[in-house]
């Protein structure tokens, strides 16, 4: 695995399924995704989907690998060590604003 660097950085739109990253390539990668709560006093719940395609939308729950996940207030969380394959995406989630996500491979 070659590390490329940074993928993706968004900051999130609340309570909306956002797509992250696609990767367009038949290759496999392996990514962290970096999730980080801006906000100083409110927790926030985070969402994180695989999803086959580049639809962040019909979600089955088979297809999430975080679910209302808990980030406390000035918080960070960091799932390593995500497969990537060729043709998925990442989808993410978050229930308050200022909560953003970096993608990393």
């Amino acid at each position: 695995m070659t590390f490329a660097g940074s993928l993706a950085s968004i900051d999130i739109i609340a309570c909306t399924n956002t797509l992250l990253y696609a990767n367009t390539k038949s290759l496999w990668y392996k990514v962290i995704v970096n999730i980080t709560n801006r906000n100083k006093k409110e927790d926030a719940k985070i969402r994180l989907a695989l999803v086959k395609g580049d639809e962040a939308s019909d979600l089955t729950n088979a297809q999430w690998l975080e679910y209302d996940t808990i980030i406390r207030a000035n918080g960070v969380l960091e799932r390593s060590e995500i497969s990537l394959p060729g043709e998925y995406c990442l989808v993410g989630y978050a229930s308050k604003s200022n909560v953003s996500f970096s993608v990393y491979g």
